[in-house]
C-alpha cells in the first residue's frame, strides 16, 4: 500500500531484551544502544568499577542484533505485488572467554566480568559505525570440576569507530562466601589483533591462582561489603 517510487529501506530485529534504538527522524542516525547496566540478582555492581575505570559510563551488553539496508528500492506501478528481499548482517562482535587455572570457584557465589572503552552505540543504516568509549559489564560462569570460569557476550564494536588504538582491560569480579576478588586482564593486544573481525577469543589456559588465598573468613561479603581485594596477576595475552 506504500506510494510508488524510490525507497532507501532500513531494517532490524527488534526480539531483544537490552538493546534499545533511537533517532527514528533521520535515517542516518538511527542508532542501537543499551541502557545503563542495572544489577541482576542479588549481588550489585561492584562498587570497585567506577574507580577502576575512572567513572566512564557502564553499560550493559547488547543482545544478538542484526540489520539490513537497500539504498535504492523501487516500487513500481505496473506490478500488483513486489518483494523486498534484505540479507540481514550481524551488529555485534562475539565475545568468547575463557580463563582456566582459577581454583576455589566452588565457593563463588556470584562472578561477573567487565570490558572498557568498546563501542556504547551502534549506527543501524550504517555498514560499521559505531560511537561512545564505555564500559559493559557481563555475566560469568564458573566450573569448579575444571577449574574454569567462561563467559560469551556480545559487544557493538571492540572500539568507537573514529578512536582505535584505546586501551583495553577485562576484569573478572568473585563473590565468594569469605569475601570479595576481583582479577585485571589487559586484552589491549588481542584487541588491537582481532579489530577487523567478528569474534574475539580471549584465552587463558593456566592462570593457577587460588581465590580462596586473596580472602579470609574475618572479612565476609556481608561485613565488608565495599572493599575489594585485588589481585595483580602479569599474564601475556
Amino acid at each position: 500500500s506504500l506510494p510508488c517510487g524510490s525507497y532507501k529501506v532500513t531494517a532490524w530485529n527488534h526480539d531483544t531484551e537490552h538493546v534499545l534504538t533511537n533517532g527514528y527522524g533521520t535515517r542516518d542516525l538511527v542508532n542501537a544502544t543499551t541502557q545503563a547496566y542495572r544489577s541482576r540478582g542479588a549481588f550489585d555492581t561492584p562498587k570497585v568499577v567506577d574507580s577502576l575505570y575512572h567513572g566512564q559510563t557502564i553499560l550493559d551488553y547488547p543482545d544478538y542484533t542484526t540489520h539490513a539496508n537497500v539504498e535504492n528500492f523501487i516500487l513500481q506501478s505496473t506490478e500488483a505485488e513486489q518483494k523486498l528481499i534484505l540479507t540481514p548482517d550481524s551488529m555485534v562482535v562475539t565475545v568468547d572467554l575463557s580463563i582456566g587455572g582459577v581454583r576455589g570457584l566452588a565457593e563463588v557465589l556470584e562472578a561477573r566480568g567487565s570490558i572498557n572503552n568498546v563501542a556504547g552505540k551502534r549506527y543501524i543504516a550504517k555498514d560499521n559505525f559505531t560511537e561512545d568509549s564505555v564500559v559493559v559489564i557481563f555475566d560469568c560462569t564458573c566450573q569448579p570440576e575444571t577449574n574454569t570460569v567462561k563467559a560469551r557476550f556480545y559487544l557493538f564494536g571492540l572500539e568507537p569507530t573514529e578512536f582505535p588504538n584505546l586501551e583495553h582491560k577485562i576484569i573478572l569480579y568473585f563473590w565468594l562466601t569469605a569475601g570479595k576478588v576481583y582479577i585485571p586482564l589487559d586484552v589491549t593486544s588481542l584487541i588491537a589483533k582481532a579489530r577487523a573481525t567478528k569474534v574475539l577469543n580471549v584465552h587463558v589456559e593456566d592462570l593457577n591462582i587460588d581465590l580462596r588465598e586473596y580472602v579470609s573468613s574475618s572479612s565476609g561479603y556481608e561485613v565488608t561489603i565495599d572493599e575489594w581485594d585485588n589481585i595483580h596477576i602479569g599474564i601475556d595475552l
